[in-house]
């Protein structure tokens, strides 16, 4: 095939990526030498390879270019794989056992009339368990709709508000899947820098300066590193918001009842476009995919409008489900047992790894972040003890390395073991 423009030869790379011909790691041919290969010019090649390296399929090296050491092309990169005799502390999932009892509501479930074309799409009832938990915690009102998972309302907005090349302002270091959607429509990256009060107000005023269209961030418990923004912080980020009235600003809502903190939201409800995403996976079950969004008017008529046109309404069936799971579950007071159990489960672990004098950031939430600038070669030597982690270079841009530890399934009795071990290889 004759390759005549920049988004042809980008293509080509890709198929190569895809088919396995170029591996991670392999160098690609310096901008000029593939100039004259291919007959184009210079800078339509250097084109091409900005946009690979917007999809996160290549990255710098030197002053050359390379395929990234983890390009995202395919789901089996978040395949959970289990190991004998090894501890799966690397995902962020909840403990089964602490989930409500889906089975048991399915028996017992009464579905009644069918849906059908046409009819309501968003179960009324569900949407007040939502709009309950959003007041409890504090967040600005709107308008809602059910919906999907977070990661996959994250998208819609995405492709909603922004185009190629565009910039979208995330936590560094930040939700993973959040990092790999941003590349892979072809959009860039800006680092908010944090500590342990939250995003920095500085670098978010210089990621807004810089351009960005969009802001993503996680008022509590923050993915990897728990963090919940503080009052004074949220306060501070807020002022820098308001110079910057037209930027999305889209805020993760994924702990709900599982912490006691109030969310600090950064969201004024008079902005034109903001969004909060409710997600139930934590306390009701990642397979249920349900979850409710709560957002400014503009934002929920293109939410709306995107839904209607491409028949992407959540099943009745599963919002049924989802509301009766909620209802079981405050019933029983499975949320305040859910939420005094990982409680005391993280607490245990960072009392460990004060004991044996390891660095963590304070936090809440399923998981803990462990600063570590030699992450890989940690997590490889806590591997062969039996442990299982997510290193930092799947969360981070510019930040510093560490190691993120999910508690959720962490026994108490085992958290000085591995303290222990992560502190012998640290």
């Amino acid at each position: 095939m004759q390759i005549a423009t920049a988004q042809e030869l980008a293509d080509d790379i890709r198929k190569k990526i895809e088919e396995g011909r170029l591996k991670p790691g392999d160098r690609l041919e310096p901008i000029r030498s593939l100039a004259e290969t291919v007959g184009l010019n210079r800078n339509t090649v250097a084109a091409a390879y900005k946009k690979l390296q917007h999809l996160g399929l290549v990255e710098p090296s030197g002053r050359n270019m390379r395929v990234s050491l983890r390009p995202i092309i395919n789901d089996e990169e978040y395949l959970r794989r289990t190991y004998p005799g090894v501890v799966d502390l690397s995902f962020n999932n909840p403990d089964p056992a602490l989930l409500p009892d889906a089975t048991k509501v399915l028996h017992e479930m009464s579905i009644g009339s069918p849906s059908l074309y046409g009819d309501p799409a968003d179960n009324q009832q569900l949407c007040k368990h939502f709009l309950n938990l959003n007041k409890t915690l504090e967040y600005p009102d709107g308008e809602m709709i059910i919906s999907s998972g977070n990661t996959d309302v994250m998208e819609r907005l995405l492709r909603l508000y922004l185009s190629f090349g565009d910039k979208v302002a995330i936590e560094d270091p930040c939700y993973m899947k959040l990092l790999h959607l941003v590349r892979a429509n072809g959009l860039t990256p800006l680092p908010l820098s944090m500590d342990s009060e939250g995003i920095i107000p500085q670098s978010l005023k210089d990621m807004l300066e810089a351009g960005a269209k969009a802001v993503f961030v996680t008022p509590r418990a923050q993915n990897p590193t728990g963090v919940c923004i503080t009052v004074d912080r949220a306060r501070e980020l807020r002022e820098v918001l308001d110079q910057f009235p037209d930027v999305l600003v889209v805020e993760d809502e994924h702990a709900g009842p599982l912490i006691r903190s109030k969310a600090n939201s950064l969201i004024d409800p008079k902005r034109n476009h903001w969004a909060i995403l409710h997600s139930a996976a934590k306390y009701l079950g990642p397979d249920l995919r349900v979850g409710g969004t709560i957002a400014s008017p503009r934002t929920i008529g293109r939410l709306r409008s995107q839904r209607a046109l491409g028949g992407q309404a959540i099943s009745h069936i599963m919002q049924t489900l989802t509301c009766k799971l909620f209802e079981l579950a405050e019933l029983k007071s499975l949320f305040i047992s859910t939420a005094t159990t990982y409680a005391r489960r993280r607490i245990a672990f960072e009392k460990a790894l004060t004991d044996h004098n390891v660095p963590y950031w304070p936090g809440t939430g399923l998981n803990v972040w462990i600063p570590a600038p030699r992450a890989e070669r940690l997590a490889g030597r806590l591997f062969r003890e039996g442990w299982e982690v997510r290193t930092g270079s799947e969360f981070c841009l510019q930040s510093e390395n560490g190691l993120r530890v999910t508690i959720s399934q962490l026994e108490e009795t085992t958290c000085h073991s591995l303290a222990k071990a992560i502190s012998d290889h640290y």
